[in-house]
């Protein structure tokens, strides 16, 4: 993704139009965002979201292997043993508005084997698409910072297993799939 340099470019422009040059202009732009290569094969595998852990990116392809969507993620914390599964899924259901819970890190059961409400977290999430079961989805994640998804944040912060998306992200994603589309996980 590039973005104009505009202060460079209005002074090219300026240039230009002094000297009564016409003709083309080439314009000064500077790289915003750099994208991972694409998954080997994904173009031929039909309608599916792929899904690279190593690279930290997700992408949506159509039936004939279009790009129709695509985002950073942060997958889950292996650190933790929140390894994000890996294989071929699909979305089996999908939710706006959903309060997800489970195991804080490091909470140990008590002397009964039990959990106590307090080795537990919420988190509140606006776009759910589950993949595995109700417990692995694609989500948004508003309480990471933009810079968190396509990094290595997933090695010391990641998930407790879902793929974590930015919101704007998510919410794109949650308009584009359907119940029944695939999800192909992989290192």
């Amino acid at each position: 993704m590039w973005e104009v340099e505009s202060t460079q470019t209005a002074a090219l422009l300026r240039e230009a139009l002094t000297a009564g040059t016409d003709g083309k202009l080439e314009v000064a732009t500077v790289t915003m965002e750099t994208r991972p290569e694409e998954s080997e094969g994904a173009r031929e595998r039909g309608r599916h979201i792929d899904v690279n852990l190593t690279t930290q990116y997700a992408r949506l392809y159509d039936e004939n292997g279009n790009v129709l969507w695509r985002s950073p993620i942060v997958s889950g914390d292996a650190s933790w043993g929140h390894n994000t599964p890996t294989g071929e899924f699909e979305i089996n259901s999908m939710q706006t508005n959903v309060a997800l819970k489970g195991l804080n890190n490091g909470a140990t059961p008590n002397e009964k084997g039990e959990y106590e409400e307090s080795d537990y977290y919420t988190s509140f999430v606006r776009y759910w698409m589950c993949f595995l079961g109700n417990e692995y989805g694609l989500h948004d994640a508003d309480w990471r910072w933009e810079e968190e998804f396509g990094g290595e944040t997933y090695l010391w912060n990641g998930s407790h297993g879902c793929v974590n998306l930015p919101v704007s992200k998510a919410e794109e994603l949650y308009n584009l799939v359907h119940v029944g589309d695939k999800v192909i996980i992989h290192d």
